[in-house]
C-alpha cells in the first residue's frame, strides 16, 4: 500500500513538472510569435523616412526628407517632418509606438511634402519592427511608414568642443585651446580649431558613416602639437557618427574615439 501510494506520488509529481513545462514552453513560444526574431526592437537613435503609406518619401518630398529621432531616456521624439521642425513625447509598449501630442514650427513650405500626412501616421498606435536595418510601423496590420538609420544633419548646426578623445587627456594634450568644430551643411564642409591651428575639410555622409578629408590646416607652431597631430589624424577617414541636440560622437571599429558636445556662448 505505501509502495502503492509512493508511486502515485511520484507520477502527480513528474505529470506537474511536464505541465510546467509545457507552460514555460508556451509562453516562450507565445513571446517568440509576437515579435519574430528579436524583443521589443530598440527603436532609439536617428532615423529617415524611406517610404510613406506604400510611397518612396524622395516622391512625396521634394525638399528634406523626414527624420524620427527617438531619446529613450526623456521618452521624447522630434526630428523635422520635411519642413517644419517638430517635437513631443511618446510612448512605446509591447512593440506598439504612439505620439498623439506633436507640436510643430509653423514655417511656410514652398517645396512639395506630405508633412501633415507624416504628423498622422506618428500620432497613430503602429505596430514597430526591425528587420534588415529597417524599422517599419504597421497600422491595423498595413505598413504606414519604414525607416532606415541614419543622421539627422539638422542636429549638426553650431558650433561643438572636443569633449573627449580615445586614449587622451584632454588637459595633458591640449594646453592652449581644445578642439571645436562646426559644419557647413550647405556646402559639405566641416572645420574648427585643432589645438593650436585651424583646419577644414570636405566630408560626406552616408548612413551612419562619414568621411572626412583631406585635412587642410593653418601651421602654426605651439609648444605642444601632439594632440593636434592626434585629433586630425582620428577625424581624418570613415566613422560612425551619431548625433543629438547636445552631443556628437564619432566612433571607429565601435569604439567612441571623439566627442563633442555643444558650445553655448
Amino acid at each position: 500500500m505505501k509502495k502503492l501510494v509512493k508511486l502515485s506520488f511520484a507520477l502527480v509529481m513528474i505529470l506537474s513538472l511536464g505541465i510546467m513545462a509545457q507552460s514555460c514552453k508556451s509562453s516562450k513560444n507565445s513571446a517568440k510569435n509576437d515579435y519574430p526574431g528579436e524583443n521589443t526592437p530598440n527603436i532609439s537613435g536617428t532615423w529617415i523616412l524611406k517610404s510613406l503609406n506604400g510611397q518612396p518619401a524622395t516622391s512625396l518630398f521634394k525638399g528634406k526628407i523626414p527624420t524620427m529621432n527617438i531619446d529613450v531616456v526623456e521618452n521624447r521624439i522630434f526630428g523635422n517632418g520635411g519642413c517644419n521642425g517638430y517635437t513631443g513625447m511618446y510612448t512605446y509598449s509591447k512593440g506598439i509606438l504612439s505620439a498623439p501630442n506633436l507640436a510643430s514650427t509653423m514655417m511656410m513650405c514652398v517645396e512639395e511634402n506630405q508633412e501633415h500626412q507624416f504628423h498622422t501616421v506618428l500620432g497613430q498606435s503602429n505596430k514597430v519592427s526591425l528587420v534588415n536595418g529597417v524599422l517599419t510601423l504597421k497600422h491595423e496590420g498595413k505598413t504606414v511608414a519604414e525607416f532606415e538609420k541614419g543622421i539627422d544633419t539638422s542636429l549638426l548646426s553650431g558650433e561643438w568642443k572636443l569633449e573627449s578623445i580615445a586614449d587622451g587627456d584632454l588637459k595633458a594634450l591640449f594646453t592652449d585651446k581644445e578642439p571645436t568644430i562646426s559644419f557647413d551643411l550647405a556646402e559639405s564642409r566641416l572645420g574648427g580649431n585643432a589645438g593650436c591651428n585651424r583646419y577644414n575639410a570636405t566630408y560626406k555622409i552616408e548612413g551612419t558613416t562619414i568621411t572626412v578629408g583631406p585635412v587642410m590646416s593653418t601651421r602654426m607652431a605651439c609648444p605642444n602639437m601632439e594632440g593636434e597631430s592626434k585629433f586630425t589624424q582620428i577625424i581624418t577617414g570613415a566613422s560612425t557618427l551619431e548625433a543629438s541636440m547636445n552631443k556628437i560622437t564619432f566612433s571607429k571599429e565601435g569604439k567612441a574615439v571623439l566627442t563633442f558636445v555643444k558650445d553655448v556662448k
